[in-house]
């Protein structure tokens, strides 16, 4: 019986499973009817499985679709879901019919649920009755929310509903006020797949709002003079120590100049606020520079590698932040001895409406060190000359970067804005500019999953080095790969013990190979030679599967953002997974790349859509290194590109390239194999290149001989030269 594990794309779809008879399978899809009586009666079931509402079969009104392309182990289809291009293109991921199956000589798969919401995460997670919540994810399209308790399995259809800047990919509801505290699942309903076309869940808890403290402290009241002259750290610290004593509140800085020589922490639940960013500064003088000067029953508690830095340079970070603190209303500026301005330690750390000058600062102006939750910096101005903003030894989750100005006032820093690995976060309507990379994120020892990054303007971000000037998602190769032993329908078995000893949680098994191909997990638990995944699989792998597992960045949105001047490259770079670029406009930089760049062990960039973008001066599209496949382009444009940009500081002929000879889109050939991977495992193979436009410049697009199976369809394509180089045998051209 044929399978499905995943479908793909747009107006042309590509379909991955089992049984796909190469000249013999068909595809059929329907449209159901909705009902919203009927599809909240459903979701009341418990357990609610949407598969189990939709017919077995395509029923009559059912519409057999064309097939275009088959791989020759019936393990992929390029599908026609859609025939007609319009001005919505970019609403095509819900294009052709709610459900689809496939049919062989066994019979007919399992309905597959195409266009339904598929809601990734919710923030806040950690919610209060009466809060609003914001819902990410793809095709959501929204037309019901239902929260259904996990406790008695009561169904609540929240209203009223509205949608985000982007419907497709966010909206939001307000909370009933009178929501009981619990654990709750979330469901979207787009209006797709009828009773079955719930999309989710999405866990979430819901507890009472904690009691605010209503303790005011004026720093003055304990000596504080801000009169730019005096030093006021311990009056200062005098006045925090008492709130977080008190069980928290808030100290004031009232307006004035108030210089520190050594560290302010602010406890747990305290905030420290000013009475405006221009109003109420914090800052370091020439003549008594910061110092490392903790007292000994604070020093013990402060992060050791903190403190570590902080003494061997006799240096003092401005502020530090415990959990649950926050740093409002602020000014900072740093003098002689500043390690840097803010410091925050974990969890719930929120830093808003403050503007931070950092030129003395050794390290960037605000970071958070070994993972978070709840991080917030919104609607502050950080100038600073080592770096802006860094969160490193990830993960962070629910952190929330939002309507900030980050410049960098030293050219030459590689990164304005640096994150380890983000969670169910939000970087959206920011101002990044004067460095060399705009926006950088890697994965380090943990996986990134679920974050968007919306709205954003990266402006004048010049590279002065080589591998300094990117915006990108970032990712190492496997940590493992080879043949499955065998597998159940949440679990992967292999031959010998190769996970002892390492921590692979969080970290994504892929399958590059076999049966279940194109499916990916997130390792929840292992032992030595078995890894627990989650959710199950669609198609449980057996001993034909060749997989691979590590840390990867996995389904992030890219949408509707700007890059004005920066000569970057653009992109994903290794391990990455099911990404959607949607609304992104990058002009005079080095362009959009989906870069596999192991050469030792796969890094495969699988399952990315770049929908409704542009490159405009100099930039194109590529496709580098083995195994980029299953992605898609789609209404995008790529104008104006006959010469590139130099990552280094000279002309690109120098560097032995020809900028004559570049090409719009441009399917690499792969400079290397990768050990060990089966002959029949897709490279460059399966992508979609559809309803784009080219022109502008030296030639169109350009496939490789090891692309296999490229579809391409509805392009068109104005340039000097030949507007399709084609290398490859399996080329499908629509």
């Amino acid at each position: 019986m044929p399978e499905i594990c995943r479908v793909q794309g747009g107006n042309t779809k590509t379909v991955w499973g089992t049984g796909f008879d190469p000249g013999k399978a068909e595809v059929y899809a329907w449209e159901v009817p909705f009902d919203r009586d009927k599809a909240v009666a459903a979701l009341e079931a418990t357990p609610y499985r949407g598969r189990n509402r939709l017919p077995a079969t395509p029923p009559p009104g059912a519409k057999k679709l064309n097939v275009f392309d088959y791989h020759p182990q019936g393990r992929v289809m390029t599908v026609e879901f859609r025939s007609n291009y319009d001005a919505e293109g970019f609403h095509d991921a819900r294009a052709g019919g709610h459900v689809c199956w496939v049919k062989n000589a066994d019979g007919f798969s399992q309905p597959w649920a195409v266009t339904v919401s598929q809601p990734w995460w919710v923030s806040p997670e950690r919610a209060h009755p009466g809060e609003r919540m914001r819902i990410f994810g793809r095709n959501l399209d929204a037309r019901l929310v239902g929260v259904k308790s996990r406790k008695d399995g009561r169904v609540r259809v929240l209203t009223p509903l509205q949608t985000g800047r982007n419907p497709l990919y966010e909206c939001s509801v307000i909370l009933p006020n009178d929501l009981a505290a619990g654990e709750y699942d979330l469901y979207v309903h787009n209006g797709a797949g009828g009773a079955g076309g719930w999309g989710g869940p999405v866990r979430f808890t819901v507890s009472p709002r904690l009691k605010v403290s209503s303790l005011h402290l004026n720093a003055r009241d304990f000596g504080a003079k801000g009169n730019g002259v005096e030093d006021d750290t311990a009056a200062i610290r005098k006045a925090l120590v008492e709130a977080g004593r008190r069980g928290g509140g808030t100290v004031t800085l009232p307006p004035g100049l108030f210089p520190i020589s050594a560290t302010l922490w602010v406890p747990s639940g305290v905030t420290l606020k000013g009475a405006g960013s221009s109003s109420s500064i914090l800052t370091v003088l020439e003549s008594n520079p910061m110092r490392f000067d903790v007292p000994a029953e604070v020093a013990p508690k402060l992060p050791a590698h903190l403190r570590e830095r902080m003494e061997q340079g006799n240096l003092g970070a401005m502020v530090w932040m415990w959990d649950r603190s926050r740093v409002t209303d602020l000014g900072f500026v740093d003098g002689p001895g500043t390690l840097q301005a803010i410091f925050g330690s974990h969890d719930d750390c929120r830093i808003e409406r403050c503007k931070i000058r950092a030129v003395h600062s050794t390290v960037p102006a605000v970071m958070v060190e070994w993972g978070s939750y709840g991080f917030a910096l919104r609607d502050c101005e950080i100038e600073a000359a080592n770096g802006g903003v860094f969160l490193v030894h990830g993960p962070h989750t629910q952190a929330d970067i939002s309507r900030n100005r980050l410049r960098a006032l030293r050219p030459g820093i590689e990164n304005t804005l640096f994150v380890r690995a983000f969670v169910h976060s939000i970087i959206e309507d920011n101002v990044v500019e004067n460095g060399d990379r705009n926006f950088t994120s890697q994965t380090g020892a943990t996986s990134g999953y679920h974050s968007i990054l919306q709205g954003n303007i990266f402006r004048n971000n010049i590279p002065r080095r080589h591998n300094a000037g990117e915006t990108m998602y970032e990712s190492a190769a496997a940590e493992w790969f080879g043949k499955v032993l065998r597998a159940t329908s949440s679990s992967l078995t292999v031959s010998g013990t190769p996970f002892a000893g390492k921590k692979l949680e969080n970290a994504y098994v892929l399958i590059l190979d076999g049966r279940g191909l194109g499916q990916y997990r997130r390792v929840v638990s292992h032992t030595a030679n078995t890894l627990t995944v989650e959710p199950g699989w669609e198609v449980t792998p057996d001993s034909s599967t060749y997989a691979t597992v590590g840390w990867a960045m996995v389904e992030h949105l890219w949408v509707d953002n700007t890059e004005e001047h920066t000569a970057n490259w653009t992109g994903f770079w290794g391990n990455n997974y099911g990404h959607v670029v949607d609304g992104h406009v990058l002009r005079d930089g080095e362009g959009l790349y989906l870069w596999a760049w192991n050469t030792d062990a796969p890094s495969p960039v699988a399952f990315c859509d770049l929908i409704g973008s542009r490159t405009v001066g100099r930039g194109n599209i590529t496709l580098r290194g083995p195994l980029v496949f299953g992605n898609t382009v789609r209404f995008s444009e790529v104008v104006d590109f006959r010469y590139r940009p130099s990552l280094h500081i000279q002309p690109t002929w120098l560097q032995g390239e020809e900028p004559e000879g570049r090409f719009g889109i441009n399917l690499e050939p792969a400079t290397h194999k990768i050990p060990g991977l089966p002959s029949t495992a897709p490279l460059k193979d399966w992508n979609v290149i559809e309803g784009t436009h080219i022109y502008d410049g030296p030639a169109g697009i350009r496939i490789a001989k090891d692309a296999g199976h490229t579809f391409l369809r509805r392009n068109t394509i104005h340039v000097d030269g030949p507007p399709l180089r084609n290398d490859s045998p399996s080329t499908v051209i629509k």
